[in-house]
């Protein structure tokens, strides 16, 4: 016990009263630097569910009613038959469009979770229930499943690789023609997203190099 009490004063001897104080808020400021900076950087790899940057909702449910809103819309302006007389669409083209719909979004969690590394797609079901008035809600079930994915110190969040990932392709056709001069606004998003990556993994190269020189100053105060 003596010696680590040694090994804790030692920084202080010999130091006036205002020069402790200086030095306790050197130490501190070293301490709280390092402790952050772990933080940051070494909680994302233990916890990602827990430490992660945003969250990006993708309930299901709402997808798909997005998805059947805009492609019914698209399929009433450019479809005029005798039998809507080009206003709506038949029951029969209500019917496959809602099967393809679902069909579309089957695979898609219920929520993504971004950390510094990776991300995070959760999944849970919803149990309906009744309230005392008989009205019946949708309820989150308890157990949640997540699978998470760690990439590197150069990991983005790229909605187009993860609407790709997660099978929703159609999406990304119908907001992106691939052809003429969306193949150039494609390359030069690739472009940009690369060059994204890059920064962000040098400014973590360099965040580590930091805490690992906070390291070196505390280990030899």
């Amino acid at each position: 016990m003596s010696r680590i009490r040694d090994t804790i004063a030692r920084p202080f001897q010999n130091l006036t009263a205002l020069e402790k104080v200086v030095q306790w808020l050197r130490l501190g400021t070293t301490l709280l630097i390092i402790s952050f900076g772990l933080a940051l950087t070494v909680g994302p790899l233990s916890s990602p569910r827990t430490l992660y940057m945003s969250r990006l909702d993708t309930y299901s449910a709402d997808i798909t009613t997005g998805l059947f809103t805009v492609l019914r819309e698209s399929m009433e302006q450019s479809t005029s038959t005798e039998e809507n007389n080009g206003v709506g669409l038949t029951t029969s083209e209500l019917y496959i469009l809602t099967a393809y719909t679902e069909s579309q979004i089957k695979n898609v969690p219920q929520y993504i979770t971004v950390s510094l590394y990776g991300r995070c797609d959760s999944t849970y079901t919803m149990v309906e229930v009744f309230d005392s008035e008989g009205n019946m809600h949708s309820v989150k079930n308890s157990t949640t499943k997540s699978t998470c994915s760690s990439i590197g110190t150069d990991y983005l969040f790229d909605y187009r690789e993860v609407l790709e990932s997660l099978g929703l392709d159609i999406i990304l056709d119908y907001a992106y023609n691939k052809i003429g001069s969306q193949q150039a606004e494609s390359s030069a998003y690739t472009t940009y997203m690369r060059s994204l990556k890059h920064k962000k993994a040098n400014v973590l190269h360099l965040l580590y190099a930091v805490i690992s020189f906070q390291v070196c100053m505390l280990l030899l105060e």
